[in-house]
């Protein structure tokens, strides 16, 4: 997958290595357009319903006025509506909720973000109003699973059993430890 927009940037210092780099980093730091259009185009519906039913409500409440059939029937309709109401504001938070999660793992450098959710108690798991997640826990999960996630590793220098050098001195390792211990070196 070659980015065009990356050569144009890059000019010369452009490779196929660093557009392959590029596309990596892209993919693990940014939701594709499409899913993000996707659950856009959710919400969208479920308010577009939302605003019908609340239309239709009123519109049949004007109507009934002192007829008692008419009346029945609009109780049964706010009912309905009420419920339906439960139901889409439930499907809109439920989808806000997994997004939040979604990019929480992503944060995480969580590798597979479906096997990760099957290990949580999704139910424990709350969207507060600011949009932060309450009851999810990643980092004990790291610890008791972390081959899910990327996890950096910092590699030391210099075993300490062999010659190396301690960091930004040049000194010899063994050298040193030899003078700690009051023996001489030539």
């Amino acid at each position: 997958m070659k980015h065009e927009w990356l050569k144009e940037i890059l000019g010369e210092g452009y490779t196929e290595e660093v557009d392959k780099k590029v596309a990596e980093k892209i993919g693990e730091l940014f939701v594709s357009r499409a899913d993000f259009n996707e659950v856009n185009e959710t919400k969208k519906n479920l308010d577009a319903q939302i605003k019908s039913k609340d239309k239709d409500n009123g519109d049949l409440n004007k109507t009934s006025g002192g007829n008692e059939e008419l009346q029945r029937k609009y109780d049964e309709l706010q009912e309905k509506y009420t419920s339906e109401t439960e139901v889409l504001n439930k499907k809109i938070s439920d989808s806000q909720k997994e997004s939040a999660i979604d990019l929480a793992i992503f944060k995480a450098k969580g590798k597979n973000p479906k096997a990760i959710k099957a290990l949580l108690d999704m139910e424990k798991i709350t969207l507060k109003a600011d949009g932060s997640l309450e009851g999810l826990d990643l980092e004990s999960l790291k610890k008791s699973d972390g081959y899910l996630f990327d996890i950096e590793t910092k590699k030391g220098v210099g075993t300490g059993f062999t010659k190396g050098t301690t960091e930004g001195t040049g000194k010899d390792v063994n050298a040193q430890i030899a003078k700690a211990m009051g023996i001489k070196t030539n």
